[in-house]
């Protein structure tokens, strides 16, 4: 079994390893994406890293449909600032179709950066219809860059968005010498 820990300032209770699903979208199917999810809640791993650039989407929406099962097993943490490089939800094969294609031209598939309250509170809302909650566990700002970031408006973002009930707590994730002295 995996041993467990109270992350540090939250009443976070989590298993000392986390499952991040930047990945889930290499596999074909959504059956065998829910076998690996239930595998690995099976050994323990009860702490799930998404992001809605993770597959584009897909990654948020098969941890909605895993959650439905499972919900209060297990903790989620998903991410703003970066994004899909289009407005819409792709399918699968459009997802790997972008992601063959920008192994030869990158671009097409680099993510959109976006460090607007406005864009942050609509990413915020269709994670959390994507994963199937009212609330995650924690938001993490994907990757900030303090030159770009306008770090009190956010603070007073992510307070209010734990206020109203749609996150648990916030944090950052990125670089770490970047973070060193962030807050």
């Amino acid at each position: 079994m995996i041993n467990r820990v109270t992350l540090p300032s939250t009443n976070l209770d989590i298993s000392r390893l986390s499952f991040g699903t930047a990945s889930l979208h290499h596999l074909i199917s959504s059956r065998a994406r829910q076998a690996l999810l239930q595998a690995v809640l099976d050994v323990g791993i009860t702490h799930f890293d998404t992001s809605p650039y993770y597959g584009y989407g897909l990654a948020e929406k098969e941890l909605g449909i895993f959650q439905k099962r499972n919900r209060g097993a297990f903790t989620v943490a998903t991410k703003v600032g970066l994004y899909p490089p289009s407005s819409q939800l792709p399918g699968n094969v459009n997802v790997w179709v972008r992601k063959a294609i920008g192994k030869v031209f990158p671009s097409v598939s680099l993510p959109v950066v976006n460090w607007s309250i406005l864009f942050a509170e609509k990413s915020l809302t269709e994670s959390l219809r994507r994963l199937k909650t009212d609330c995650v566990d924690i938001l993490f700002l994907h990757e900030p860059n303090p030159e770009v970031v306008n770090a009190d408006e956010f603070l007073l973002w992510m307070e209010a968005q734990k206020n109203k009930g749609k996150i648990r707590n916030f944090g950052l994730a990125g670089h770490a010498e970047i973070m060193e002295n962030w807050f």
